[in-house]
């Protein structure tokens, strides 16, 4: 029993290991020699490779097994006495004085770093007169597993020794059903057999199946068949599912597309799925073949609103993939500007929902223009600033600001002038006289906010954007923000503070004027660095600048480091808390 396993495995190929042992394999798994008597019965051979998994030279040793013995008192089949993995290795027989008939033995080879054995098996026919001679002695096959099967190959079945005619009948060792031969038997000289292979779902790997042709006289020469399975044929489609969505009466969604793969060139039917799927969705059916894109399109025509959901199925006989689409239709969007709903308006400087006369405002939303520009001087008429760029203004209470910057999603505008104060709406404009949706924001008398933006943020505090009076080095730590000259302000040293909604000046200058001259702050205005009152050379609008506050401080005698920075307008602080680099 042991030893009828040990054939099976031999003839296989196959040897049973632990998880990561080196295993060593054979190609070829099958050997056949022929002779004729009286013409070429003389010693033969021919090459095999012996494979170790780890890919190394290991030293190899072999054994010879006759199977069927001859009778001339020594072995026909010789021992190649080792070798290398890696090498070829010559496996010979010698027929000399053997008579006619068939002869199987087998060569192992061994090594003691390798778990397994490798075995060749090794078949030799001896022909006397009228000795069947099939051609080619050695069929190869290769396929995937599960895939379509190769080509059929024949073998022709001729004679050595005789004209024949000689009856035969296919015999052959082919466990897995691999093989299909028609006609299993036949008439020799040229007799034709066909070889296919039936059955290709079968694990990737190496088989070797001898196939014999037994005559009346038992001589049974053969074919040796050597069969390579490859690993299974992948079919990939990718993105498995699509997404679409469309507003009725816009633009239709842009295409998308789905990409299929294989490891091999694999022809596939793209088919729809789902009930009325082709009233929107626009997929090309029918065969392709991979590497293939597949676009997706929708069809936008007479849709309502709502959910779709369909899709189309990609077949390739083998493997099916299958992609999903959903499409969401909704409702034209409204026309025209439209506020966001969430802080839609905001002061600058300071990011405060609340606005003052003279003060610059922030305004945020959707369509609001429709292309992006900041005003430019054939937009002023003299020293007005524009209430409109392009068509598109701002209504403050219902009276027209005055526009800076226009973009679909921002719009800068200057607040008018308006006695009114408390709860005021902000309206904008478009150039076909659509209005948006009205805000509320609160209007009061002040709203004074000094220029510190997020870029002067450091080590969790915020510092004032003040200049010395070169109006390019800023006050600050050194590198505060890189590309900018900052130092430290020593006291003695006049420096330069930036401010919007800070509140009537006089002269009196009406918002949406640029300035032109000195004017100085209405209402009382103070400053303190860490509680020390400073001096204020200058608090006015900035000449040549519109709604722009210029505030020149003399830094007063205040410890060193980092200061804190308290303004008051009318006796009421600004809310937050800045900060200024004082030097020693």
């Amino acid at each position: 029993m042991r030893r009828a396993l040990v054939l099976i495995l031999a003839v296989l190929g196959t040897t049973l290991t632990a998880a990561g042992q080196v295993t060593l394999s054979v190609l070829p798994q099958q050997l056949n020699f022929e002779c004729l008597l009286g013409v070429s019965c003389g010693q033969a051979s021919s090459n095999v490779v012996v494979t170790a998994s780890n890919g190394q030279a290991l030293p190899l040793v072999s054994s010879v097994t006759i199977q069927t013995p001859s009778q001339v008192g020594r072995s026909w089949l010789l021992n190649p006495g080792g070798g290398t993995a890696g090498a070829s290795i010559g496996v010979g027989v010698d027929p000399t004085g053997l008579a006619p008939g068939s002869y199987q033995g087998f060569v192992t080879f061994f090594s003691n770093q390798a778990s397994n054995q490798a075995t060749v098996n090794v078949r030799m026919t001896v022909a006397g007169q009228a000795q069947l001679v099939p051609a080619p002695s050695t069929l190869n096959f290769k396929f995937r597993a599960g895939g379509p099967p190769p080509p059929a190959q024949a073998v022709t079945v001729n004679l050595a020794g005789s004209n024949g005619p000689v009856e035969f009948l296919t015999n052959r060792f082919d466990p897995d059903n691999l093989l299909s031969i028609t006609p299993q038997n036949g008439q020799a000289p040229g007799a034709s057999v066909q070889f296919r292979i039936a059955n290709t779902n079968v694990s990737p790997g190496q088989y070797g199946i001898s196939v014999g042709f037994l005559d009346s006289a038992g001589n049974n020469p053969s074919v040796g068949v050597n069969v390579e399975v490859e690993a299974a044929a992948t079919f990939t489609a990718s993105p498995a599912s699509l997404a679409f969505e469309y507003a009725r009466g816009g633009t239709a969604p842009p295409q998308q597309v789905v990409r299929v793969t294989s490891n091999d060139s694999v022809t596939f039917q793209v088919r729809l799925t789902g009930t009325g799927t082709g009233a929107w969705l626009n997929v090309p059916t029918g065969a392709r073949t991979t590497p293939a894109d597949i676009p997706v399109a929708i069809r936008t025509e007479n849709l309502s609103a709502g959910t779709y959901e369909g899709g189309f199925t990609l077949d390739s006989g083998t493997a099916s993939r299958q992609v999903a689409v959903r499409l969401v239709v909704t409702e034209a969007p409204p026309r025209g500007p439209r506020l966001r709903s969430a802080n839609p308006v905001r002061q600058a400087f300071d990011g405060a929902a609340a606005l003052s006369a003279g003060t610059w405002v922030e305004i945020f939303g959707e369509d609001l223009a429709p292309v992006t520009r900041s005003w430019r001087g054939d937009d002023f008429s003299g020293a007005a600033a524009p209430t409109q760029l392009d068509g598109v203004g701002v209504l403050i209470n219902n009276r027209p600001a005055f526009v800076s910057y226009i973009s679909p999603t921002q719009i800068n505008a200057l607040a008018p002038d308006d006695p009114n104060l408390g709860p005021v709406s902000v309206v904008v404009t478009a150039p076909d006289g659509e209005r948006s949706n009205a805000v509320t924001i609160e209007k009061r008398p002040v709203t004074c906010a000094l220029l510190a933006p997020d870029s002067f943020v450091a080590n969790g505090r915020q510092y004032l954007v003040a200049h010395f009076t070169d109006l390019t080095t800023f006050v600050g730590p050194p590198g505060l923000v890189p590309g900018a000259i900052f130092r430290p302000a020593r006291p003695g040293d006049t420096i330069i503070f930036y401010g919007v909604g800070c509140g009537p000046v006089t002269p009196f200058l009406p918002a949406g004027q640029i300035a032109s001259g000195l004017t100085g702050l209405a209402l009382p205005f103070r400053v303190l660095f860490g509680g020390t009152p400073a001096q204020v050379s200058y608090k006015g609008l900035y000449a040549n600048f519109v709604g722009l506050y210029r505030f020149d401080v003399v830094v007063p005698e205040t410890g060193p480091g980092d200061t804190p920075v308290t303004v008051e307008v009318d006796s009421t602080p600004i809310q937050g808390t800045r900060y200024l680099t004082i030097a020693p």
